[in-house]
């Protein structure tokens, strides 16, 4: 929609302070009276922002994982795990704007479902490669591993510690992950000659 590119571009330039519905529906090409028939105020105006950029974070990591269901998992699971860290990345200046200087970003019901959308497409995935992982499929796993990755990668869009190129960011998850997953390729039972030499 032409209003919230607007917005957005209108965050950009001028921060949540300096957005102004007269400027959002200039930039926009339309009158203010057309912006006030779908967005009451500015603050409407943000929210459905946040709750489209939300919709298309969500899809992107879907497609991501549909894409990959017939490749291994370690593979599928770099690679759902870059396109989320390259969206971030090319966002990164907006959601920081978003987050840090819209007053009742916390608040909006887009916000609270987010978790709960992320392990739900989490659990989804790891279903799919069930043969593979050893990894309880229950709720709560998935919601931990979905609060996890959420976490890191708004550290690493909001205040990094220090840059962190993609690809060693995915080196380091990866193996993390695959250890908590603990898929069945990865399990080797201990050798005799290992057994022999534990038991001396």
């Amino acid at each position: 929609m032409a209003i919230l590119d607007a917005t957005g571009r209108v965050l950009l330039r001028r921060g949540y302070d300096g957005c102004t519905t007269n400027l959002v529906a200039e930039v926009a090409g339309v009158g203010i009276g057309s912006l006030y028939e779908y967005f009451p105020n500015k603050d409407a105006l943000v929210a459905a922002l946040i709750e489209r950029e939300i919709d298309a974070f969500v899809a992107t990591l879907e497609r991501e994982m549909v894409a990959t269901f017939d490749r291994p998992f370690s593979d599928a699971l770099r690679s759902a795990l870059g396109a989320a860290l390259d969206y971030l990345e090319a966002r990164r200046d907006l959601v920081r704007i978003l987050m840090a200087e819209y007053p009742h970003f916390g608040q909006l019901p887009a916000i609270g479902r987010l978790p709960r959308r992320v392990s739900e497409l989490a659990a989804s995935c790891l279903r799919s490669w069930g043969d593979e992982l050893s990894f309880e499929d229950h709720p709560a796993n998935a919601y931990v591993i979905a609060t996890m990755l959420g976490g890191v990668y708004l550290s690493q869009t909001l205040a990094p510690v220090a840059p962190v190129p993609r690809d060693a960011m995915l080196d380091a998850l990866v193996p993390i992950l695959l250890r908590v997953l603990q898929p069945r390729a990865t399990r080797r039972e201990p050798d005799a000659t290992a057994k022999s030499d534990a038991e001396r």
